[in-house]
């Protein structure tokens, strides 16, 4: 299997986009680095099944919700 990239800059993103989840009125509790790998490999895995060896932004936006949706108070 050939190895899906994940640049600087977008492991930057995803770590900016876990640290905001910190700071959201609508999360209990923030997610951490297991939450930050988990999105990482969702990514990667998202990117390989659209035929790219890279992660892009838009991978991480299309899988954020599915990794951190068990995080959202308001939808009880």
């Amino acid at each position: 299997m050939q190895e899906i990239t994940v640049s600087k800059e977008t492991t930057t993103y995803i770590v900016d986009v876990i640290r905001e989840t910190r700071k959201h009125s609508g999360i209990m509790v923030g997610a951490g680095p297991r939450a930050t790998q988990a999105l990482i490999a969702s990514s990667r895995t998202y990117a390989a099944l659209r035929g790219r060896d890279f992660v892009t932004p838009d991978d991480i936006r299309d899988v954020v919700h599915s990794v951190l949706s068990h995080r959202d108070n308001t939808q009880a």
